[in-house]
């Protein structure tokens, strides 16, 4: 497992980089690895930003996959949306990004949980 507290924008990267040396103990696939990396980054600016707090961040790589876990200390989610956002709109686009690099993807309130499939 691995966690990490990220308070700034600027935090990001080390933590990222902490994070794929964790999940490159589970796997090689280097889309995998990207798409990993990619979701990541998206839920916690998504707290960084929208919340204007921090994010706790939490990875678990188990049976082929990894979960991904951001948590906000606010509620500020809205709904699930797997609508095509427009790509002109403020927000919504990451979202829909991660919508679709996950086998599963679940949001409520504080927490954002991702699944993805890493098998090489």
């Amino acid at each position: 497992m691995f966690v990490s507290r990220i308070c700034t924008i600027e935090n990001i990267r080390d933590v990222l980089n902490n994070m794929l040396v964790y999940i490159r103990t589970k796997t090689n696939n280097e889309d995998s690895i990207f798409n990993c990396r990619l979701i990541a980054c998206e839920l916690i600016t998504n707290v960084l930003v929208h919340s204007k707090c921090g994010a706790n961040l939490q990875v678990n790589c188990y049976n082929n996959k990894v979960e991904i876990i951001v948590e906000s200390d606010i509620v500020f989610c809205g709904e699930n949306k797997n609508n095509i956002p427009d790509c002109n709109s403020y927000s919504g686009r990451g979202l829909y990004l991660v919508h679709t690099l996950c086998d599963s993807f679940l949001r409520d309130g504080k927490k954002a949980i991702a699944i993805l499939n890493i098998a090489d």
